[in-house]
């Protein structure tokens, strides 16, 4: 059961539960806007695991990248740490292909945008190491974004 609240954003679903975290939709009382937030499985988060968190935040932070989810915070709520960012109305691109083959002009498309968005991370001694189809959502307008930058690793 996810919280209520977390910091000042209402919580208006779950958005997804993996290994090692958790996402939400929420919305930002202060700015009237949806956002995601994500965070560590409920428990204790060992020192390790939060330190990677914060390294996520402030690596995809760094990024001012049209391609690439904005971070806008990190919030501490109910003795956890929260990355409030941007959120992407969409569909993440393992769902797409799953309803058959792209036209090859749509895999290029997509695949530039991703390429793009990994070259900006690059420029900033930033590598993802988890580029897949889970992690690259598609908006309705057709605008890639690609996510979770939780096992980047700087160079």
């Amino acid at each position: 059961m996810p919280p209520a609240v977390i910091g000042r954003y209402r919580i208006v679903r779950t958005l997804g539960v993996g290994g090692m975290g958790e996402v939400y939709q929420g919305w930002d009382e202060e700015l009237q806007r949806p956002v995601a937030i994500k965070g560590l499985l409920s428990g204790t988060p060992s020192p390790e695991q939060q330190a990677r968190l914060r390294r996520e935040a402030r690596a995809v932070a760094a990024l001012s990248h049209p391609n690439v989810a904005h971070v806008y915070e990190i919030v501490q709520d109910g003795g956890r740490e929260w990355i409030v960012m941007e959120f992407i109305d969409g569909q993440p691109l393992s769902k797409i292909v799953k309803g058959g083959p792209l036209a090859p002009s749509e895999v290029a498309r997509i695949g530039a945008a991703v390429a793009d968005a990994l070259e900006a991370a690059h420029q900033h001694g930033l590598i993802h190491r988890d580029v897949k189809t889970e992690n690259v959502m598609i908006t309705p307008d057709g605008h890639v974004k690609v996510l979770d930058f939780g096992l980047a690793k700087w160079t």
